[in-house]
């Protein structure tokens, strides 16, 4: 594409500089009119093209690893063991073509998460009925099913928590739905049935007081 101008002096300069064993493999764009000096700097500095891949919240893990695996441009082998419900933290996170792989994404947003649900419970309000930061995440993954509204969030939250500080019964759709279709609830629209809401499983909070043994997204 003309980018280097001469191959003969770009690789006697590579070689003189040292920097011929540190030139990186990727994706790289150049500005015109770069000089063959900048794209050495940006290709032995592994200045890649960033790209971003978004996962909105709410999501359960089974889909955050299908978008992954389905992005082609990321490396690595693609995902086959399905990371705990409410581990991963959805968010934009880049990606370099060439270098990522699915792996490292999915070690970015346990970190992530680790680091945001410590941060919550650290400046948690007092006299929650919570008593671990699983218990904070498994209440967050179901207000964040209730409503897709930021403005809603608290005062779902708040109907939540009254109703586990009075030991009643949350009563929530989404936690039934996990309850009978695990991670793949949330692939389609589903209309609960009577049938459903008498279904004996841990998630059915019409039939079990307090919160369900685990997160049903993230």
């Amino acid at each position: 594409k003309g980018v280097i101008s001469d191959a003969t002096t770009f690789s006697l300069a590579a070689k003189l500089g040292a920097t011929t064993d540190r030139l990186k493999a990727g994706e790289y764009e150049f500005a015109p009119g770069a000089s063959m000096r900048e794209v050495m700097e940006d290709i032995s500095e592994g200045r890649t093209v960033q790209h971003r891949l978004t996962f909105p919240e709410g999501w359960s893990s089974e889909q955050i690893v299908a978008r992954l695996n389905d992005t082609a441009t990321i490396s690595g082998k693609k995902i086959t063991v399905i990371p705990d419900e409410g581990s991963l933290l959805p968010d934009t996170y880049s990606f370099s073509i060439g270098s990522t792989t699915r792996e490292q994404i999915i070690d970015q947003m346990k970190k992530a998460m680790e680091r945001r649900v410590a941060d919550v419970w650290a400046h948690r309000s007092p006299n929650l009925p919570l008593a671990t930061p699983r218990d904070l995440v498994i209440l967050a993954s179901i207000v964040e099913k209730e409503t897709g509204k930021a403005d809603e969030r608290p005062r779902v939250a708040a109907v939540f928590i009254n109703r586990l500080k009075r030991g009643m019964r949350l009563e929530t759709d989404p936690t039934v739905l996990y309850g009978l279709y695990g991670g793949k609830a949330w692939l389609e629209g589903r209309t609960i049935t009577r049938a459903d809401l008498a279904s004996p499983n841990p998630y059915n909070t019409y039939r079990i007081a307090g919160l369900p043994p685990g997160p049903i997204s993230n």
